[in-house]
């Protein structure tokens, strides 16, 4: 997963008691082999305890790298914060997020039906969707394809994070066949949903667009 999402160093931790120091240094190896054998140059290494690990601060994500390139050198100056775009047809649950994102400066953006979520996709070309799957005039699904085939990478590139209360295994991979990026399931606590999205936008902020 660490290779297929670009990351360029994997920490690895674990809380058993029972596994030593020595076990521990054979799964790192074996971790390393393995990435060798793919072809990655992605850093390995065992989390410590006291250890430290730097992330660049304000990233810039991909969507507004795409926006600044565009940008005529006349035009007003976008704000640099990320903008996640909330398309969801329970108020309840809009509320919820934009409460649980309100410390997290990022631009908010919102739309009751999956049509109005799409147009606004391709205007505002946000840096991450939290789409929900059954809306009406149309659903998540159908959004995720649709976007999929838009002509500006911007839009195409996305990630779409599904909101939904479906967990089957058969719904699962319908999302994911259509374009889905991953999921959070309803119900959500504040911090899960901060969590998932930094962790999409520090993804997209290190994608290269195509």
């Amino acid at each position: 997963m660490a290779i297929a999402s670009g990351a360029k160093r994997l920490a690895l931790f674990h809380h058993d008691p029972l596994r030593s120091d020595a076990a521990l240094d054979d799964v790192v190896a074996a971790c390393r082999a393995r990435a060798e054998a793919w072809g990655s140059d992605i850093e390995i290494f065992a989390a410590s305890e006291g250890g430290t690990v730097a992330f660049a601060e304000k990233a810039e994500t991909h969507a507004r790298r795409r926006r600044r390139e565009h940008d005529s050198p006349g035009t007003i100056a976008r704000r640099d914060e990320a903008t996640v775009l909330v398309v969801e047809d329970d108020p309840a649950v809009i509320g919820q997020i934009e409460e649980a994102l309100r410390e997290e400066g990022y631009r908010f953006l919102s739309a009751s039906n999956g049509r109005t979520g799409l147009e606004l996709a391709r205007s505002q070309r946000p840096d991450l969707i939290l789409l929900n799957w059954g809306m009406p005039e149309m659903d998540g699904p159908s959004v995720i394809k649709l976007l999929r085939a838009e002509s500006d990478p911007s839009v195409r590139n996305v990630p779409v994070l599904m909101l939904t209360y479906r967990s089957g295994s058969v719904e699962t991979r319908e999302g994911f066949e259509a374009g889905a990026d991953d999921y959070i399931t309803k119900p959500f606590t504040p911090a899960h949903v901060r969590t998932r999205i930094r962790e999409w936008l520090l993804r997209g902020a290190s994608t290269v667009v195509s």
